[in-house]
C-alpha cells in the first residue's frame, strides 16, 4: 500500500515538472514591456505576458514572481510581492510593479525576468530577459547665443540658440520647440509692452528638465511726448 502511494506521488511530481516544461516552452515567448508613468525620482512599470495551458478551475497554479537585475543575466533580485493569480483565464496577464528608484541625475538599465509556480512550490525556470533604461538624467540648459536687447520696439523677439540632442524647448511653461535631435534651436516670442521675464529650459522625452535659464527683455513702444510750443529768436 505505502509503496503503491510512493509510486502515485512519483507519478503525479512528473506530471507537474512536464506541465510546467510544456508551459515554461510557450511562457519564455511573451514576457514584454509595456509602459511606465514617470514620477519625481521614480517609474512605475507594468508588464504584460500571457500564460498558456492556464485554464479556470486549476488547483495547482499559484501565480509568478517578478525579478529584476541592473546587470544584463543577472543575479537577479525579487521585485515586490508575489503575483497572485486571480483564478480567471486571460489572453494576456498583466502587472504594474512598486515605484523603480533611481537617483535624481542618473540613468540606468534594469534587467527583467519572470518565472510562474504552483502551490506544491514547484517553479518554472525564468522566462526571456526584457530591458528597460529608466532616466533621471536631465538635459542641459539651454543658451541663447542671439543678442539679448535690454530694450526693444519690436514686440516679436526673434531668439535662437543651443541645446541637448533629443530635447525640447520651453518658455513660461510651455513647449515652444519639440523633442527632436539637433542642438540648436530658435523661436520667436511675442513680448509685452513692459518688462518681460522670460523662463527657458529643456525637457527629454522622460520628462527631466534642465535648469532654467532666466531673460528679461522690455518692451518698449511708447514714443516720447510731443515737444510744444517750439520758437525761434532771430540774432542778427
Amino acid at each position: 500500500m505505502i509503496q503503491s502511494l510512493e509510486m502515485l506521488l512519483n507519478r503525479r511530481r512528473k506530471e507537474n515538472l512536464m506541465k510546467w516544461k510544456r508551459i515554461f516552452f510557450l511562457f519564455i515567448l511573451f514576457l514584454s514591456f509595456l509602459s511606465f508613468p514617470v514620477y519625481a525620482g521614480q517609474k512605475t512599470v507594468t508588464f504584460s505576458w500571457e500564460q498558456p495551458g492556464l485554464v479556470v478551475g486549476d488547483t495547482d497554479f499559484y501565480g509568478w514572481k517578478m525579478f529584476y537585475s541592473e546587470t544584463a543575466g543577472g543575479p537577479y533580485q525579487q521585485l515586490d510581492g508575489d503575483i497572485v493569480w486571480d483564478g480567471t483565464a486571460q489572453p494576456e496577464y498583466q502587472w504594474t510593479s512598486v515605484p523603480i528608484e533611481v537617483p535624481n541625475g542618473q540613468q540606468k538599465t534594469f534587467y527583467f525576468v519572470v518565472n510562474a509556480w504552483d502551490k506544491a512550490e514547484n517553479y518554472s525556470e525564468d522566462s526571456n530577459e526584457v530591458s528597460l533604461v529608466i532616466d533621471f538624467l536631465a538635459p542641459s540648459q539651454p543658451v541663447v547665443t542671439s543678442p539679448i536687447p535690454a530694450v526693444t520696439n519690436n514686440s516679436n523677439f526673434a531668439i535662437q540658440g543651443t541645446k541637448s540632442a533629443n530635447s525640447s524647448i520651453w518658455i513660461n511653461g510651455t513647449e515652444v520647440v519639440p523633442i527632436n535631435s539637433q542642438t540648436s534651436w530658435n523661436f520667436t516670442y511675442v513680448l509685452v509692452e513692459g518688462m518681460n521675464n522670460l523662463s527657458i529650459s529643456s525637457k527629454d522625452s522622460a520628462g527631466n528638465e534642465s535648469t532654467v535659464l532666466l531673460v528679461q527683455v522690455r518692451l518698449d513702444t511708447m514714443a516720447p511726448p510731443i515737444p510744444i510750443k517750439l520758437e525761434v529768436t532771430f540774432v542778427p
